[in-house]
Protein backbone atom coordinates (compact mmCIF):
# COMPACT_ATOMS: atom_id res chain seq x y z
CA UNK A 1 0.00 0.00 0.00
CA UNK A 2 1.36 3.44 -0.94
CA UNK A 3 2.09 5.74 1.98
CA UNK A 4 0.31 9.13 1.91
CA UNK A 5 2.72 11.97 1.11
CA UNK A 6 3.11 15.13 3.17
CA UNK A 7 5.52 17.82 1.96
CA UNK A 8 7.21 20.28 4.34
CA UNK A 9 8.76 23.16 2.40
CA UNK A 10 11.58 24.21 4.74
CA UNK A 11 12.28 27.35 2.72
CA UNK A 12 8.80 28.70 3.54
CA UNK A 13 8.68 27.90 7.24
CA UNK A 14 8.36 30.92 9.51
CA UNK A 15 8.91 30.61 13.26
CA UNK A 16 5.19 30.18 14.02
CA UNK A 17 4.81 27.33 11.54
CA UNK A 18 8.07 25.79 12.70
CA UNK A 19 6.98 25.83 16.35
CA UNK A 20 3.61 24.33 15.41
CA UNK A 21 5.31 21.59 13.39
CA UNK A 22 7.33 20.43 16.39
CA UNK A 23 4.76 20.91 19.15
CA UNK A 24 1.21 20.63 17.78
CA UNK A 25 -0.77 17.43 18.31
CA UNK A 26 -2.02 17.77 14.74
CA UNK A 27 1.50 17.98 13.30
CA UNK A 28 2.18 15.61 10.38
CA UNK A 29 5.22 14.47 12.37
CA UNK A 30 2.79 12.60 14.64
CA UNK A 31 1.42 10.54 11.74
CA UNK A 32 2.02 6.86 11.22
CA UNK A 33 3.06 5.20 7.97
CA UNK A 34 3.30 8.51 6.12
CA UNK A 35 5.92 9.62 3.62
CA UNK A 36 7.17 12.99 4.89
CA UNK A 37 9.20 15.02 2.41
CA UNK A 38 11.42 17.76 3.87
CA UNK A 39 12.00 19.97 0.84
CA UNK A 40 15.19 22.09 0.84
CA UNK A 41 16.33 21.19 4.34
CA UNK A 42 19.37 23.40 3.81
CA UNK A 43 17.11 26.45 4.18
CA UNK A 44 16.77 25.79 7.92
CA UNK A 45 18.91 27.70 10.39
CA UNK A 46 21.41 25.95 12.65
CA UNK A 47 19.01 26.36 15.58
CA UNK A 48 16.08 24.90 13.65
CA UNK A 49 18.20 21.96 12.50
CA UNK A 50 19.26 21.23 16.05
CA UNK A 51 15.63 21.21 17.22
CA UNK A 52 14.54 19.03 14.31
CA UNK A 53 17.31 16.46 14.79
CA UNK A 54 16.62 16.36 18.53
CA UNK A 55 12.97 15.69 17.74
CA UNK A 56 14.00 12.87 15.40
CA UNK A 57 16.12 11.28 18.11
CA UNK A 58 13.43 11.37 20.78
CA UNK A 59 10.39 10.56 18.63
CA UNK A 60 11.91 7.77 16.50
CA UNK A 61 10.24 9.44 13.54
CA UNK A 62 12.15 7.41 10.97
CA UNK A 63 10.79 4.18 12.46
CA UNK A 64 7.17 5.33 12.20
CA UNK A 65 7.29 7.03 8.83
CA UNK A 66 9.23 7.15 5.59
CA UNK A 67 11.41 10.29 5.41
CA UNK A 68 12.73 11.99 2.28
CA UNK A 69 15.01 15.03 2.32
CA UNK A 70 16.18 17.30 -0.49
CA UNK A 71 19.20 19.56 -0.24
CA UNK A 72 20.14 22.14 -2.89
CA UNK A 73 23.91 22.05 -3.29
CA UNK A 74 25.38 25.30 -4.62
CA UNK A 75 28.88 26.47 -5.40
CA UNK A 76 28.95 28.44 -2.15
CA UNK A 77 29.27 25.97 0.69
CA UNK A 78 26.47 26.19 3.24
CA UNK A 79 27.69 26.45 6.84
CA UNK A 80 25.24 23.67 7.79
CA UNK A 81 26.03 21.31 4.93
CA UNK A 82 28.39 19.04 6.88
CA UNK A 83 26.01 18.92 9.85
CA UNK A 84 23.08 17.95 7.65
CA UNK A 85 25.01 15.38 5.64
CA UNK A 86 26.57 13.76 8.71
CA UNK A 87 23.29 13.45 10.59
CA UNK A 88 21.22 12.17 7.68
CA UNK A 89 23.78 9.59 6.57
CA UNK A 90 25.26 8.46 9.90
CA UNK A 91 22.29 8.78 12.25
CA UNK A 92 19.28 8.19 10.00
CA UNK A 93 21.23 5.99 7.55
CA UNK A 94 19.72 7.81 4.59
CA UNK A 95 20.63 6.73 1.08
CA UNK A 96 22.05 9.65 -0.90
CA UNK A 97 20.93 10.22 -4.48
CA UNK A 98 22.71 13.02 -6.33
CA UNK A 99 20.40 14.52 -8.94
CA UNK A 100 22.03 16.89 -11.46
CA UNK A 101 20.27 20.19 -12.24
CA UNK A 102 17.76 20.26 -15.07
CA UNK A 103 20.14 22.10 -17.41
CA UNK A 104 22.51 19.11 -17.23
CA UNK A 105 19.83 16.58 -18.14
CA UNK A 106 17.82 18.58 -20.64
CA UNK A 107 17.13 15.39 -22.60
CA UNK A 108 14.75 14.40 -19.77
CA UNK A 109 12.65 17.53 -20.26
CA UNK A 110 9.96 15.92 -22.50
CA UNK A 111 9.19 13.18 -19.97
CA UNK A 112 9.26 15.58 -17.00
CA UNK A 113 6.95 18.06 -18.70
CA UNK A 114 4.52 15.25 -19.49
CA UNK A 115 4.18 14.51 -15.77
CA UNK A 116 3.70 18.17 -14.92
CA UNK A 117 1.18 18.67 -17.72
CA UNK A 118 -0.88 15.74 -16.43
CA UNK A 119 -0.89 17.26 -12.94
CA UNK A 120 -1.79 20.70 -14.29
CA UNK A 121 -4.60 19.28 -16.44
CA UNK A 122 -6.21 17.88 -13.29
CA UNK A 123 -5.89 21.21 -11.48
CA UNK A 124 -7.06 23.46 -14.32
CA UNK A 125 -9.52 21.08 -15.95
CA UNK A 126 -7.55 21.16 -19.22
CA UNK A 127 -6.89 18.47 -21.81
CA UNK A 128 -3.47 19.51 -23.02
CA UNK A 129 -1.57 16.72 -24.76
CA UNK A 130 1.88 18.29 -24.86
CA UNK A 131 4.19 20.62 -26.79
CA UNK A 132 4.61 21.08 -30.51
CA UNK A 133 8.14 20.09 -31.66
CA UNK A 134 9.22 23.74 -32.03
CA UNK A 135 7.79 24.61 -28.64
CA UNK A 136 9.69 21.76 -26.97
CA UNK A 137 12.87 22.81 -28.77
CA UNK A 138 12.43 26.30 -27.31
CA UNK A 139 11.95 24.81 -23.83
CA UNK A 140 15.16 22.79 -24.19
CA UNK A 141 17.12 25.89 -25.18
CA UNK A 142 16.33 27.57 -21.87
CA UNK A 143 18.86 27.24 -19.01
CA UNK A 144 16.32 26.75 -16.16
CA UNK A 145 18.38 28.49 -13.44
CA UNK A 146 15.77 27.73 -10.75
CA UNK A 147 15.46 24.10 -11.75
CA UNK A 148 12.27 22.02 -11.35
CA UNK A 149 10.39 24.57 -9.24
CA UNK A 150 10.74 27.04 -12.08
CA UNK A 151 9.71 24.43 -14.66
CA UNK A 152 6.63 23.48 -12.65
CA UNK A 153 5.52 27.11 -12.39
CA UNK A 154 6.18 27.77 -16.10
CA UNK A 155 4.15 24.69 -17.09
CA UNK A 156 1.23 26.03 -15.05
CA UNK A 157 1.46 29.41 -16.81
CA UNK A 158 1.73 27.78 -20.23
CA UNK A 159 -1.27 25.56 -19.57
CA UNK A 160 -3.31 28.53 -18.37
CA UNK A 161 -2.49 30.44 -21.57
CA UNK A 162 -3.10 27.52 -23.96
CA UNK A 163 -6.52 27.08 -25.55
CA UNK A 164 -5.93 24.03 -27.75
CA UNK A 165 -4.48 20.55 -27.16
CA UNK A 166 -0.85 21.57 -27.81
CA UNK A 167 1.36 24.27 -26.30
CA UNK A 168 2.69 26.44 -29.14
CA UNK A 169 6.15 27.95 -29.67
CA UNK A 170 4.95 31.57 -29.49
CA UNK A 171 3.34 30.91 -26.09
CA UNK A 172 6.56 29.35 -24.81
CA UNK A 173 8.65 32.27 -26.09
CA UNK A 174 6.33 34.78 -24.43
CA UNK A 175 6.43 33.05 -21.04
CA UNK A 176 10.16 32.32 -21.09
CA UNK A 177 10.92 35.91 -22.05
CA UNK A 178 9.64 36.93 -18.61
CA UNK A 179 11.89 34.32 -17.01
CA UNK A 180 15.08 35.70 -18.56
CA UNK A 181 17.27 37.62 -16.09
CA UNK A 182 17.13 41.37 -16.50
CA UNK A 183 19.89 42.80 -18.67
CA UNK A 184 21.53 45.96 -17.39
CA UNK A 185 22.14 48.87 -19.75
CA UNK A 186 25.86 49.60 -19.78
CA UNK A 187 27.71 52.69 -20.83
CA UNK A 188 30.04 52.26 -23.85
CA UNK A 189 33.05 52.29 -21.49
CA UNK A 190 31.52 49.61 -19.29
CA UNK A 191 30.57 47.51 -22.30
CA UNK A 192 34.09 47.74 -23.68
CA UNK A 193 35.50 46.80 -20.30
CA UNK A 194 33.70 43.45 -20.40
CA UNK A 195 31.94 44.08 -17.08
CA UNK A 196 30.35 40.79 -16.00
CA UNK A 197 27.09 41.30 -14.10
CA UNK A 198 26.55 37.61 -13.37
CA UNK A 199 28.67 37.65 -10.22
CA UNK A 200 28.38 38.65 -6.54
CA UNK A 201 27.64 42.33 -5.90
CA UNK A 202 30.94 42.86 -4.07
CA UNK A 203 32.94 41.78 -7.12
CA UNK A 204 30.81 43.92 -9.46
CA UNK A 205 31.31 46.95 -7.19
CA UNK A 206 35.05 46.41 -7.22
CA UNK A 207 35.16 46.34 -11.03
CA UNK A 208 32.96 49.44 -11.30
CA UNK A 209 35.23 51.38 -8.93
CA UNK A 210 38.31 50.24 -10.82
CA UNK A 211 36.70 51.31 -14.11
CA UNK A 212 35.81 54.78 -12.78
CA UNK A 213 39.34 55.22 -11.42
CA UNK A 214 40.77 54.39 -14.82
CA UNK A 215 38.45 56.88 -16.52
CA UNK A 216 39.55 59.56 -14.01
CA UNK A 217 43.25 58.75 -14.49
CA UNK A 218 43.43 57.28 -10.95
CA UNK A 219 42.25 60.55 -9.37
CA UNK A 220 40.52 59.26 -6.24
CA UNK A 221 38.82 62.54 -5.40
CA UNK A 222 37.12 62.76 -8.81
CA UNK A 223 36.26 59.03 -8.77
CA UNK A 224 34.70 59.35 -5.30
CA UNK A 225 32.71 62.37 -6.44
CA UNK A 226 31.32 60.50 -9.45
CA UNK A 227 30.38 57.52 -7.31
CA UNK A 228 28.80 59.69 -4.60
CA UNK A 229 30.99 58.29 -1.83
CA UNK A 230 33.81 59.60 0.34
CA UNK A 231 37.49 59.05 -0.46
CA UNK A 232 37.81 56.82 2.64
CA UNK A 233 34.94 54.64 1.47
CA UNK A 234 36.52 54.46 -1.96
CA UNK A 235 39.82 53.41 -0.40
CA UNK A 236 38.13 50.66 1.65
Amino acid sequence: KTHPLYTINCGRMNERRWSSLLTSENSPLNNLKTTIYFKDIGALSANQLEKLFTYFDHADLSKRNRLIFSYIDTEEKSPNKDVIYTYLTNRLLCMVLKIPPLRERIEDLPSITTLYINQTNSILGKQIIGFTPKAMARMQQFSWPNNLDQLHRVIHELASATKGPYIQEDTVSLILQKEEPAKAILSPAAAESGLDLHRPLEEINYDIIRLILQEENMNREKAASRLGISRSTLWR
